[in-house]
């Protein structure tokens, strides 16, 4: 990016004060001092620390404790932008600012990015004029950015006139290669809000800081294996996360008070809904999803151990469309279910942390036919909380007619629930799941008056909310078919369903099993 010409202009002022003789003075005929009218100052590029947040991003915790990584504070190439106050807009009565310069540290002699810094803090020096008012804001790693030079001749082109941060939109790279690797092509983008000064004349240094804020924010996964045996983590992925466009800079950064500042800020501690991320009209976003990274030495967790995996990277999400997350673990032995992670939204920089629970349950799972082969037996199976769960609970008859499964558990964690029950279908918070049974294969209708996608009916035992059954037909077949249901058993707290507190972010254990009914006269 090419700025001599701005500086140019600089310089021949400076030339023509030292060339020039002041005016004599009338009285005395001594040269006159000239006032002084440019001021050196210092600028401070620092990247930000990720804002941790709970599954709502409401809950911001600020955690002195928490590490990220070096690639999440690296700097490879900056822009500052230095905007200078030219009066006032005729019609509002606010403010003008022009682009009055840009210093790119590509250009020959620019001060390089310090990343010997924990947060990567490069001093810039800056001349300026006494008696204006300047603004400051700040782009960094534009390299990670779909439409980097669109953006970059964009403003090539406002220099010299007025400039509106909130024109610009970011389209960001698919970030799935940190830490940062050979295979990495990019840093993670970042701007800054702007930061004001009025420039008075003084002696003395005259310094600002302006934080880079990352445009995307990342999910850390932690598994907690509270069983007995040692488990083997496959394979982890999240769905539903938002892809589309951005603004570039902060989406409140127009929002300002009568000191400039801005009316509302990404960071501040007293988060609600009007703080959700803003998005470019007609840019809701397509979803896509994130292939956790899982290393050999972290794919087998020992029993009451806890894993963190390294972490993915995501898009700013809405407050009322791509708002919620899912998350599903493939357990070696274990039924792979999408877990929903409600969130409110999650904004650029933030931190969600999610954590994973592996609960010993014993889980007891009979089938009951009404009318039995001679010398047929109800078959039974039997789950134990000190083994692997078995994923695929199977059932082969030769017998048409109706079909009752049983289900009963035992919570063997009292850490967790003081008094669990199974939780039905009721009327909660949207996002809640409840637990259900779902026909997901019925080949030729082997299972009668259902359809695949269906519901079956559960029904819950009121002298033990932790068993219960659900009745299936069967009609003959001349050939061999399974039919598929999905069984989800969700725990919660019965207290919670009294006092009516049932929502998505509710303490819950969500099991999910297969059940195969096979349909054999073939012998």
């Amino acid at each position: 990016m090419k700025c001599k010409q701005i500086w140019k202009t600089v310089a021949s002022c400076l030339l023509a004060a030292l060339l020039f003789p002041g005016c004599s003075d009338e009285e005395g005929g001594g040269t006159a001092v000239e006032e002084e009218k440019y001021r050196t100052i210092v600028i401070t590029l620092n990247s930000l620390e990720n804002s941790e947040m709970g599954t709502r991003a409401g809950n911001d915790v600020d955690d002195p404790d928490k590490e990220d990584s070096d690639d999440e504070h690296h700097i490879s190439n900056y822009l500052l932008l230095v905007l200078k106050q030219e009066g006032a807009d005729g019609t509002t009565g606010e403010p003008v600012y022009i682009l009055d310069r840009i210093i790119d540290s590509s250009e020959p002699g620019a001060e390089q990015p310090d990343n010997n810094d924990e947060n990567s803090k490069t001093k810039l020096t800056v001349e300026v004029e006494i008696g204006q008012t300047y603004r400051f804001m700040a782009l960094a790693n534009l390299d990670g950015l779909v439409n980097k030079n669109d953006i970059t001749n964009k403003l090539i082109e406002l220099v010299g006139v007025q400039f509106d941060p909130t024109t610009f939109q970011a389209t960001v790279k698919e970030m799935t290669k940190y830490p940062h690797d050979t295979e990495a092509d990019t840093y993670i983008p970042m701007s800054s809000y702007w930061y004001e000064l009025f420039i008075q004349p003084s002696t003395g240094a005259l310094e600002d800081d302006i934080e880079l804020i990352r445009l995307i924010g990342k999910a850390t996964v932690t598994i907690t294996n509270l069983t007995k045996e040692a488990v083997t983590i496959n394979n982890l992925t999240m769905q539903d996360m938002r892809k589309g466009e951005i603004y570039l800079f902060p989406y409140d950064v127009n929002e300002v008070g009568t000191d400039g500042e801005p009316l509302r800020h990404l960071f501040d501690k007293s988060i609600d809904e009007t703080y959700a991320p803003k998005f470019p009209t007609g840019t809701t976003g397509e979803k896509t999803f994130a292939q956790f990274v899982i290393p050999d030495d972290k794919k087998e967790i020992a029993s009451n151990d806890e894993v963190e995996y390294p972490s993915v990277y995501l898009s700013e999400t809405s407050w009322d469309d791509n708002a919620d997350l899912t998350i599903t673990a493939d357990i070696s032995g274990r039924n792979p279910h999408p877990q929903t992670i409600h969130t409110s939204f999650v904004r650029r920089n933030d931190w969600l942390k999610i954590p994973i629970l592996i609960q010993p349950v014993t889980t007891e799972i009979s089938f009951e036919q009404q009318h039995m082969p001679i010398g047929g037996l109800p078959t039974e199976l039997f789950f134990a909380s000190d083994e692997p769960v078995v994923a695929v609970a199977p059932l082969t008859t030769s017998h048409a007619g109706k079909i009752t499964v049983n289900f009963s558990l035992t919570v063997d964690n009292d850490e967790l629930f003081t008094d669990p029950v199974l939780l039905t279908e009721g009327i909660y918070a949207a996002g809640t799941e409840w637990s259900k049974a779902t026909v997901v294969d019925n080949p030729n209708g082997v299972i009668l008056e259902v359809e695949e996608g269906s519901k079956i009916d559960l029904t819950i035992d009121e002298t033990n909310r932790l068993s219960g059954s659900f009745e299936l037909t069967l009609q003959e077949m001349s050939t061999l078919k399974t039919a598929e249901i999905e069984l989800l058993l969700v725990v919660v707290e019965k207290s919670d369903i009294d006092e009516n507190k049932i929502g998505p972010d509710s303490k819950r254990l969500a099991i999910p099993y297969t059940i195969q009914i096979t349909y054999d006269n073939t012998k």
